[in-house]
């Protein structure tokens, strides 16, 4: 009983403790000034940002922050870190050099929030009531732990690596997904059906198709000789929105010989893009057969010099030097196909 006692007036005493406090004015997280108590937060303080504040020191959260839509909270080298049970809600602004979630936080970026992570993000182990509408940018590595769960419509964007079993967006593990890129849940602009490239004649004819499209401005094509360096080649018009299947063509004309190589941009009409994956034709040309006949042979006088299955620009000034011992050649006719 006396256990039970000690327990409960701990936890009055800690809850005594808890304070809410909210900015006043922008300034520095560490100033007394900053804040509507007149005393610097501490981490079992409700904390609401109302402005725009410098994160001058490192921060753990045990019950909440708050960071109000229009304002922010940033640094580029002091951390954030929630813990068990609190709560970190975005609305504005939040910049810092490495963000931890802790197991049992509950974190919600709304769609008007924006998180920036200068360093290394983690979302620990059990960590799954995370919610990310707006965009969380890191800078170094994303880590979402064994039993993370990253939910949401909107957009992570991380510049190194991905790792963690966690499930991310829908992405399980978050290990699969491809270093240096982003992941979101929204519907793309373009679902692309088909992309080929075949050799007709001495072109290329590369044809696409979508099922849908929304807000798509135009594709551009772009061709390599050796699958690493691309140049724009082609810019064809979209349809912008469609629920229809739709059909696209271009012809690729003066093609190098060897292996060539194609790539298929999306372009929407606010700058938004998607890369599609990399396809490629072979134009080594079989070697060309090209006969020649002379009738009458032996040529005696007139005679008439006939190609078959030869180019007739290539043969076109074509020469012949002639041996003869008695017979005399009177006149040549060079009859091209």
């Amino acid at each position: 009983m006396k256990a039970i006692f000690l327990i409960l007036a701990m936890m009055f005493v800690a809850n005594i403790k808890a304070a809410t406090i909210t900015s006043v004015q922008d300034g520095d997280w560490s100033d007394e000034d900053t804040w509507s108590t007149g005393t610097v937060p501490k981490s079992n303080d409700v904390v609401t940002i109302n402005h725009d504040i410098i994160l001058d020191v490192s921060v753990t959260a045990k019950i909440s922050i708050t960071i109000s839509d229009g304002f922010s909270l940033s640094s580029n080298t002091k951390n954030l870190e929630t813990k068990n049970g609190a709560y970190l809600y975005v609305y504005g602004t939040l910049t810092a050099y490495d963000l931890t979630f802790d197991n049992g936080s509950d974190v919600k970026i709304f769609s008007t929030g924006r998180v920036n992570v200068k360093h290394n993000f983690q979302n620990k182990n059990n960590s799954d009531d995370v919610n990310i509408d707006g965009t969380l940018t890191v800078d170094g590595n994303f880590d979402n732990g064994n039993g993370g769960v990253i939910t949401g419509s909107g957009e992570i964007c991380t510049a190194g690596s991905y790792s963690g079993a966690g499930t991310t967006f829908g992405r399980i593990p978050t290990s699969t997904i491809l270093a240096g890129s982003c992941v979101r849940t929204v519907v793309m602009p373009v679902e692309l059906l088909s992309f080929d490239a075949k050799m007709e004649g001495e072109n290329v004819s590369i044809s696409w198709s979508t099922a849908s499209e929304k807000n798509n401005s135009h594709f551009e094509i772009f061709r390599s000789e050796n699958g690493v360096d691309f140049n724009s080649i082609a810019i064809v018009s979209g349809s912008g929105n469609s629920t229809q299947q739709l059909s696209y063509d271009y012809t690729d004309v003066n093609i190098p010989k060897g292996t060539i190589y194609y790539m298929l941009k999306q372009v929407d009409f606010d700058g938004k893009f998607e890369v599609f994956d990399m396809i490629s034709v072979n134009n080594e040309t079989a070697e060309e057969t090209c006969d020649m006949n002379v009738n009458p042979n032996p040529c005696v006088g007139r005679c008439e010099i006939v190609f078959k299955d030869c180019f007739e620009e290539e043969n076109k000034n074509a020469k012949f030097i002639f041996v003869w011992h008695t017979a005399n050649l009177s006149c040549l006719h060079y009859n091209p196909w």
